[in-house]
């Protein structure tokens, strides 16, 4: 059965190479929104008073927050792709990567933003998104867990 509770969702990184992924958890990320919304071109004839929409790009950014723990490796691994614009190899999932009907995302993203409140009364937490960086080298893919391991389909 497939996962329904957001906490058990997760997010991972590789640590190994794009063609032989090693997936690491980043276990300091606290909430993620998976956004998935089609920017829709207007298309408007004289066949129908209707405005139609055409869609023509997905946007597949996740936005969330991560703990600022400056001696984990997965946050350092997200501080340095970010100061440095570089790639960072991620893959979010409904599940494990172990769960079979787990669904999600995998892609080589830019890490665009890391606000960081720093008020008296909070701990401090990155809130971070990750979007698909236009340097990539490697295609953007769809991930489905299927017999226990990730299967994943060019977008």
């Amino acid at each position: 059965m497939s996962n329904r509770i957001g906490i058990l969702a997760k997010a991972y990184r590789n640590s190994g190479t794009f063609a032989s992924p090693t997936w690491v958890e980043m276990t300091l990320i606290r909430d993620l929104t998976q956004n998935e919304k089609w920017d829709i071109a207007e298309v408007v004839t004289r066949a129908s008073r209707a405005k139609l929409g055409a869609p023509t790009t997905l946007d597949i950014s996740v936005t969330g927050s991560i703990q600022a723990v400056t001696t984990d490796t997965g946050y350092l691994a997200i501080r340095t792709a970010r100061l440095a614009g570089t790639v960072l190899d991620v893959m979010f999932l409904t599940g494990s990567t172990t769960q079979n009907g787990a669904i999600g995302w995998r892609y080589e993203a830019v890490v665009e933003d890391a606000t960081q409140d720093q008020g008296s009364g909070s701990v401090l937490y990155d809130t971070i998104t990750f979007r698909p960086h236009a340097s990539s080298t490697n295609v953007i893919q769809s991930v489905v867990v299927s017999t226990g391991a990730p299967v994943y389909t060019t977008f």
